[in-house]
């Protein structure tokens, strides 16, 4: 049917497809009652077929995205198969061993029927707000029982409408009933209008030629992928790091990540890393293969519209029972933060295969705060939620981002001071780029952000960060110089009562406390000292390098009464580093000698001392090897 079907009727049921989730985002959007939705981002909408392949999705957290197919595949199973799915009926389900997340962040889909069959699936999954547990955001459960109130696949909606028991239930065990309850009901509108518009596609041009064009999507998708697959020479490339703790206990969390290519074939495994843990940073199967997709294709086709043809390739081993691949009930409230590491270090793996194409790695983590915060004036509960802005890893030709979001919730958006500070009694007190926080480097790593806020109420605060551990530093690659600064949020900063935290959850906070979220910088690539003078000069300009490390590291000798490059000076300079071998960012010492505000040079403000110092068609899913 594909070889007969014209090209542009391919197109617009391909188009039209896409044009269905990106309505039922914009629906979403409008309709959520959190912020953390509304403006932040935090959802992923996907459409899929009746054998639960992605085929379009729109913009959201690309984590989220990747794993609603497996998840409405072990949901419609769970709930007896798509022979007791009727007309007229809408899924919720947040149990994480199924969603591949937590239990705020459920599920709700909608079989599309055509002439008594599912043809396919629209599909929402976001943070609601909260469903219990014995916090807001916990990082140091043990149990899954302890995360929230679990929804393991039922129907919310039946023959058109809502099953109010399932609302009194949420309502029952939620700190915001109606926030939560408001934002379910928006994810029902929102995959109600995206069956409307497949089924108009349908309609229109058929269900033949409505399958023959997903079918030629999904073909055209595994060529990409393969092709880019066959480029990467055959071998296996190996990378081991290790997650500071588990949240629970002290001890750091080993992950290896061994990739082979065979062909155009690439198999991951992830048989190396930890057994499963006391703490809740296990990762559910299905998070564990979105991961590896979203790695993948950051590396393969990051300009293809994303569907399950370019997963076919691919095969994942973790065994059963191990920080990968955890049994329910296992706690995996903060999962996300293993596969964050897991995902970069996949592509640092293939930097072995692929030299000049993979960038040296970012700042590495979410570096995340939620607030639960009265306001005094209105004694109303919000919810604050921030993420710090990391810089990525420099790479061939091109120097790293500053201050974004990781990749892994990368159609996340950061709130706007003005948005916070008029609905939520916080203030903004600063968020700046931190000058030196890049790896040098011929091309440089980016900045990190630093952010500053000061609660207006009482409340109480979670946090966790990752790789705040100085023994695992932002790797620079092909000689540029790892991050100076690892990741860290401060809570009480200045006082007595200072806590730098990695994982916490809850501590109390009150009116006129302060909370310093610190995000690392990324790696640099190549010599520093092989940077352009002209680029070192206009970093120090900028702000983004200070003179003295433009002198030390970079070996550039600067007149800073007419901000131009002494050529024979720096040439000299760069002589004798060379032959010192002395060309990495000092280490140890205090952040108040390594950096200041970018944008303010060497300037006398408030120091960084919050920064730690550190030195420098078929996918084979293997569950059990």
């Amino acid at each position: 049917m594909t070889d007969q079907m014209d090209p542009i009727t391919l197109t617009v049921i391909r188009r039209g497809v896409l044009a269905a989730a990106e309505e039922m985002r914009s629906m979403f959007k409008r309709a959520a009652t959190l912020a953390i939705l509304y403006e932040f981002n935090d959802y992923g909408i996907s459409i899929l077929d009746d054998e639960f392949n992605l085929l379009a999705d729109a913009p959201g957290i690309p984590i989220f995205l990747g794993s609603l197919d497996t998840c409405l595949e072990a949901t419609v199973a769970e709930m007896g198969g798509v022979e007791a799915l009727k007309p007229g009926e809408v899924i919720l389900n947040n149990h994480p061993y199924l969603t591949a997340g937590q239990p705020p962040d459920a599920v709700v889909a909608e079989p599309i029927f055509v002439d008594g069959r599912v043809i396919g699936y629209c599909a929402l999954r976001a943070h609601m707000g909260d469903v219990g547990g014995k916090g807001m955001y916990p990082v140091d459960t043990t149990e899954l029982f302890q995360e929230g109130t679990i929804f393991p696949g039922v129907k919310i909606v039946h023959d058109g409408e809502i099953d109010n028991t399932i609302l009194r239930i949420l309502r029952a065990n939620s700190r915001l009933p109606s926030e939560t309850v408001g934002n379910v009901l928006a994810a029902v509108s929102a995959v109600n209008a995206g069956t409307k518009r497949i089924l108009g596609l349908v309609e229109r041009y058929g269900l033949d030629a409505y399958r023959a064009a997903i079918a030629k999507s999904l073909d055209d998708s595994e060529l990409i992928a393969r092709k880019a697959i066959e480029a990467i020479p055959d071998g296996t490339y190996s990378i081991t790091d290790y997650l500071d703790n588990n949240g629970v206990e002290s001890d750091p969390v080993k992950i290896g990540v061994d990739v082979t290519i065979a062909g155009s074939e690439i198999t991951v495994d992830l048989s190396r890393s930890a057994g499963v843990q006391k703490g809740p940073i296990n990762c559910p199967w299905g998070y564990t293969l979105a991961t590896v997709r979203l790695a993948l294709k950051r590396v393969l086709c990051p300009d293809a519209s994303p569907t399950s043809g370019e997963h076919r390739p691919m095969t994942v081993v973790a065994p059963l029972g191990s920080l990968f691949n955890p049994e329910s009930p296992a706690p995996c409230f903060i999962g996300a933060w293993s596969s964050v590491r897991m995902g970069d270090m996949l592509v640092l793996a293939l930097a072995q295969a692929l030299p000049g194409r993979i960038p040296a790695g970012c700042g590495g983590d979410l570096v995340q705060c939620d607030v639960w915060m009265t306001n005094p004036e209105t004694n109303r509960t919000h919810i604050f939620g921030d993420t710090g802005g990391i810089g990525t890893g420099g790479f061939e030709g091109h120097d790293g981002m500053n201050g974004v979001i990781h990749n892994i919730i990368a159609g996340c958006e950061i709130i706007p001071a003005e948005m916070i500070e008029t609905r939520i009694p916080i203030l903004r007190r600063r968020m700046e780029l931190v000058t030196d926080s890049g790896g040098a480097g011929t091309f440089r790593g980016g900045l990190g952000v630093v952010t500053e806020q000061e609660f207006l109420g009482d409340g109480f605060a979670n946090v966790v960060a990752e790789k705040t551990n100085p023994d695992s530093p932002v790797p620079g690659l092909n000689g540029g110089a790892d991050a100076p600064y690892n990741n860290l949020i401060t809570l009480f900063p200045e006082t007595e009562r200072e806590l730098r935290l990695g994982k916490k959850s809850p501590v109390d906070v009150s009116s006129g406390d302060r909370m310093i979220v610190s995000a690392a910088g990324g790696g640099g690539y190549g010599s520093p000292l092989d940077r352009s003078p002209l680029s070192v000069l206009s970093d120090v300009r900028n702000g983004y390098v200070s003179a003295e490390a433009a002198d030390g590291i970079y070996g550039v000798v600067l007149d800073s009464s007419t901000w131009t490059v002494d050529e024979d000076a720096t040439v000299e300079r760069r002589k004798t580093l060379a032959g010192s071998g002395d060309v990495q960012p000092a280490r140890g010492g205090s952040a108040r000698e390594q950096g200041s505000p970018a944008g303010h040079g060497r300037s006398d403000r408030t120091p960084r001392d919050h920064f730690p110092t550190i030195r420098a068609g078929h996918y084979s899913d293997v569950r059990d090897s």
